[in-house]
This record gives C-alpha cells, sequence and structure tokens, in this order.
C-alpha cells in the first residue's frame, strides 16, 4: 500500500534574473506554468530498473539510469507519483513562474526496485549533482 500524500510544498530552484551564485540556469517556464524537474541522480545500484514518473492521473515518462524529465504544467496543487515496486508520492503547491524539482531514488537498504521521491532544495546532498545532471543531459520528452 502506498504512504501517505507528504504534504510538502516543493522548493523554489530558480529565482528572477537576480539569481544568486547557486542557482541553477535552467530555461525560464513559460509565462503562467510552472516548470517540475523529476529525476534520478545515483544509479550506482539499480539504475538498469525503470522508474515511472506520474502527475495525477497523467503518465509522464519511464526514466532509466540517470537521468531526468522536465515538465511544464498549470500552477496550482499536483500530487507527483513514482512507481516501480512500489508507489511513493509528493503533493506540492507551484506556482506560475517558478521551477521546482523531485529526486526519484532507489530505497537504502532494498535489492528491489522500490523507489521513494524526495523534494530538492538547496540543503539537499544532492543538490549540486542534481544540476550537474540538468547541465549536461537534455530532458527525456514527455509524450
Amino acid at each position: 500500500m502506498p504512504r501517505s500524500f507528504a504534504a510538502i510544498a516543493l522548493t523554489l530552484l530558480v529565482a528572477s534574473a537576480g539569481a544568486a551564485k547557486d542557482d541553477l540556469a535552467l530555461e525560464p517556464p513559460p509565462a503562467g506554468k510552472a516548470v517540475v524537474y523529476i529525476g534520478r541522480v545515483n544509479t550506482f545500484v539499480g539504475g538498469g530498473r525503470p522508474f515511472h514518473f506520474f502527475e495525477g492521473e497523467n503518465y509522464l515518462a519511464r526514466v532509466k539510469g540517470r537521468n531526468y524529465v522536465r515538465y511544464v504544467c498549470d500552477p496550482g496543487e499536483k500530487v507527483f507519483w513514482a512507481s516501480a515496486e512500489n508507489r511513493s508520492f509528493v503533493k506540492a503547491k507551484l506556482e506560475a513562474g517558478h521551477s521546482y524539482a523531485l529526486e526519484a531514488k532507489l530505497q537504502t537498504g532494498t535489492w528491489s526496485a522500490r523507489v521513494e521521491l524526495i523534494p530538492i532544495t538547496r540543503e539537499s546532498k544532492v543538490w549540486e549533482t542534481f544540476g550537474e545532471m540538468l547541465a549536461e543531459k537534455k530532458a527525456e520528452e514527455i509524450d
């Protein structure tokens, strides 16, 4: 059974033109929209196992290995989730003009493909690594 929704507002990744030094140089969201990046940073163990990403009932993408998707959406309350051998959920309130990030992580201590979806902030251990991945790779396409 999936765990309860985590009522977590995702943290802003990119500010306006006066962005701080540690902000990522990302393409800004289109007018009136928000952007959510969902990715797999560390694939040392279980990198060959795919994770499936969703927003509510909308299927976004299948991601395998160190990769990510860029999802442009309307602002408002959303539920993002990832599926593997389990499901992991994050509830978020998105604002227009802002970018957010979620890490899909293989749960530690398991040999199965159990996914954990974690909001990324500047304080996150994976902040730099996630930013490097965004800078070096093109996002997976969303159908």
